[in-house]
């Protein structure tokens, strides 16, 4: 048996390595990060109890106890309710804006088309806990900017605060989240009216159609697969939506969402023991809800062919002319566009200046200082959490695009399509339907398991953060599996015949022709793992810090050192964006070129 164990560890050499033995390598890895977590917090969780104790403690039992309590008490159905409003308003809000957008751009004559297009895309580079932050303080009841404008010309002038209350209005709460959703709706709805051929709008109007007679019966039917996707891919996205929720809604008992519910059952209000398995139980439904949108949303996109509309016959776009009405539809744009980032960011630069919030007035700016700049510079906790921060947003996103990668390769190049290639694909395009909060709640009573179990000191490490803020690979799977779609087999069968093995062919061949694909993917987790929030607060509330938690605790401290910590965040992703487009990329393209 010792002879069999060492030729089995002679073939894992890695002069050695196969495509089969990657496909192990693949396997563990997808049980370690998606399968383990998930049957965990679905499983074995959901159906220990009593609800107060870690479902592996040597007290707990099997029991339905969980289920019933969420059943009986008539907080699922609650939820549930409130989290169908939230998601339906907000994705309605964000499709119609998102749709306006993307027609504007792509259908019209409008002026600074470009401008509008790159302008679209500037509010990814706030964290949603930012831009929550913002909205707080322009919907101030007292001194928010929104409401002394509404006071001052409705001519309230015998009430001193509201009339509007962020923290009682769901509306408004739908609201901010349908803004932060519109960058999505136009990637997904610019694309597919790009790829549209308009002469079918072009003969629907020569027919004598109205626009919105053209709209309704060509436009819209046409690009049925993009919207029917961008709409489920948007409801998956709101779903797991955490910072608004937590900020706006749970405040004032505006609203019960699911991912609030999940985090309130983890750390109860009145500071009680934490009810695992209440969590857990709200979790599977969670896991439900999302897995069924996102099947709807892959059966969708693989339905897009059959509505193909670019031939070989010849495409030309065409303009829809505005007249009159292009400059007020740019000015409408740049408004939205206003209210969606830059007005957040600059009421908080405004805020950052002053130890407590002043309406914005000329007579205020004496009282104008840089003390919560300076106090957050010199809190013992910040240049901690910077390094935290910058550590995993590099080791998330190298490690999630490595994986990613591998994957992507070994599923693409396989000579015969087996199940196991399928599931693979599966799992790893389906981490985009794990919502944070549960994979957070997953992660945590998982490592705590292997802790205390195992004696495997994960919990509470860097590592252990490294590992949860990295399991979301799908963008950078898709973005390199396209990559590699595009690149001819027989460069890396030339690389085999040469006696090259396959990770030195994926090393030596893959990257470098596809190197675009792998930087913008690692660019892109290297943001979204610096502005992540939600994995962080649940894993580390308070060891190992990190920016995000941070500026969570300074928010209930004073709105002046939330301000100022929120600007420097923005500020840090700001130089992060630049160096790699004006650094990396550019240095990339002289090399290609």
């Amino acid at each position: 048996m010792a002879a069999n164990f060492g030729q089995r560890l002679a073939k894992l050499n890695p002069r050695r390595v196969s495509q089969q033995q990657l496909m192990v390598t693949i396997a563990v890895v997808l049980v370690l990060y998606f399968i383990g977590p998930l049957v965990f917090v679905t499983l074995a969780s959901t159906f220990r109890g009593p609800p107060t104790i870690l479902p592996f403690d040597p007290l707990a039992y099997w029991t339905l106890d969980n289920l019933n309590v969420i059943y009986t008490t008539g907080r699922l159905q609650s939820t549930v309710t409130d989290t169908f409003i939230f998601v339906i308003g907000s994705v309605t809000v964000s499709f119609i804006i998102g749709l306006a957008l993307a027609w504007l751009v792509e259908r019209t004559d409008m002026p600074f088309r470009n401008l509008v297009y790159v302008i679209v895309f500037l509010p990814l580079i706030m964290p949603a806990l930012v831009t929550t932050i913002g909205w707080i303080v322009l919907l101030g009841q007292r001194n928010g900017l929104v409401n002394v404008l509404i006071r001052k010309v409705l001519w309230f002038w015998d009430i001193d605060k509201g009339p509007i209350d962020p923290f009682t209005l769901f509306p408004g709460m739908i609201f901010v989240q349908g803004l932060g959703g519109t960058v999505i709706m136009f990637v997904f709805l610019s694309a597919a009216f790009r790829q549209m051929d308009s002469s079918f709008e072009e003969a629907s109007r020569a027919s004598g159609a109205t626009f919105l007679q053209t709209i309704r019966r060509i436009t819209v039917p046409i690009m049925r697969p993009s919207v029917l996707s961008v709409l489920f891919l948007g409801m998956i996205l709101t779903l797991e939506s955490f910072e608004i929720p937590l900020l706006m809604g749970s405040s004032g008992n505006v609203a019960d969402i699911l991912a609030t519910r999940v985090y309130f059952a983890l750390n109860p209000v009145t500071g009680g023991t934490p009810l695992y398995g209440e969590v857990s139980a709200y979790g599977i439904h969670f896991l439900i809800i999302t897995y069924a949108l996102f099947y709807l949303y892959a059966r969708f996109t693989r339905r897009a062919e059959r509505y193909a509309t670019v031939t070989a016959r010849g495409f030309r776009p065409s303009k829809y002319s505005l007249g009159n009405l292009k400059w007020v539809a740019f000015a409408a744009v740049i408004f939205i566009m206003f209210l969606k980032s830059i007005a957040p960011l600059l009421i908080l630069v405004w805020a950052s200046f002053f130890s407590s919030y002043r309406p914005i007035e000329i007579a205020a700016l004496e009282f104008a200082n840089l003390n919560n700049y300076r106090i957050a510079l010199d809190d013992p906790r910040f240049w901690p959490a910077v390094r935290n921060s910058l550590a995993l947003a590099l080791g998330a996103a190298t490690i999630s695009v490595s994986i990613a990668l591998v994957i992507a390769w070994t599923t693409t190049r396989a000579k015969k399509n087996t199940i196991w290639h399928t599931l693979i694909d599966l799992f790893t395009s389906s981490s985009l339907a794990i919502p944070g909060v549960v994979a957070a709640s997953a992660m945590l009573l998982f490592y705590l398991f292997l802790s205390s179990k195992f004696g495997i000191p994960l919990y509470g490490t860097m590592w252990m953060l490294v590992l949860a803020f990295s399991y979301r690979m799908t963008l950078a799977y898709r973005l390199n599996r396209a990559g590699i779609a595009q690149v001819a087999r027989e460069l890396e069968e030339s690389s085999s015949t040469s006696g090259a093995n396959a990770l030195t062919t994926l090393r030596q061949i893959v990257v470098p022709l596809i190197a675009p694909n792998v930087l913008t993917a690692w660019a892109i987790l290297f943001i979204i793992s610096f502005r992540e929030f939600t994995v962080a607060l649940f894993l580390a509330p308070s060891q190992p810090i990190t920016l995000g938690v941070l500026l969570w605790s300074y928010r209930a401290e004073s709105v002046g050192k939330a301000a100022a910590m929120s600007v420097m965040l923005a500020g840090f992703l700001l130089i992060v964006i630049v160096t790699v487009r004006f650094g990396a990329l550019k240095k990339l393209a002289r090399r290609r070129g």
